[in-house]
């Protein structure tokens, strides 16, 4: 709805596609195996792999719900004219873009930019890079990038029936909770001046 690149629904993309061919992947290692296997699609995924996918879904959800509440105020007008006027210098063209109480939004889906997923959302911010934003998308794709590679050892060393995937590490789990918990966090907090104030 408001025609922006969204990095929760990015990192929750990675994560979904990391594990499902993950899964894919070991699968059909197990099925072509000789002889054939009683059970090869019985793959245990550790809990922490779903404790990872569980903290990306609730940024996934909780991202809208505290955006929504500034939706309904109103901006304080020289703020989002400030604002507005710092992104038109990036050559944005000002046409496509609009505000929705202090959210900035644009106007049609072609505007959406890789920015998106680093500058702020809000009529005080949206000209500035955010950096919750930055350190949850460092954490996801370091994460991301270092599950991968367990995965694919995993899949490279195994010389039999694949019963599992690689275990993760709490510290992982425990990186990327404080990543999110800074995250909505920095969300939750106004970084606009109301109309009225």
């Amino acid at each position: 709805e408001r025609n922006k690149m969204s990095l929760s629904r990015l990192q929750m993309v990675l994560w979904t596609i990391l594990i499902l061919s993950g899964f894919l992947a070991v699968a059909l290692v197990n099925i072509r195996l000789v002889p054939p296997q009683p059970e090869p699609l019985s793959i245990h995924i550790p809990q922490e792999l779903w404790l990872l996918m569980g903290i990306s879904t609730t940024s996934l959800v909780g991202s809208p719900l505290l955006k929504s509440r500034k939706q309904d105020r109103e901006p304080e007008d020289t703020e989002r004219q400030r604002t507005l006027g710092l992104i038109a210098k990036r050559g944005v063209n000002m046409n496509n873009v609009q505000t929705n109480g202090q959210v900035v939004v644009n106007a049609r889906t072609e505007d959406a930019g890789w920015s998106d997923l680093f500058s702020g959302e809000e009529t005080g911010n949206a000209a500035q890079l955010d950096l919750g934003k930055v350190q949850m998308f460092y954490f996801t794709v370091v994460l991301v990038l270092a599950y991968a590679v367990a995965l694919g050892n995993a899949l490279h060393n195994s010389a039999g029936l694949i019963t599992a995937f690689p275990a993760v590490d709490s510290g992982m789990v425990t990186l990327l909770g404080i990543s999110h918990a800074g995250y909505l966090a920095n969300k939750a907090v106004p970084h606009s001046k109301t109309g009225d104030t």
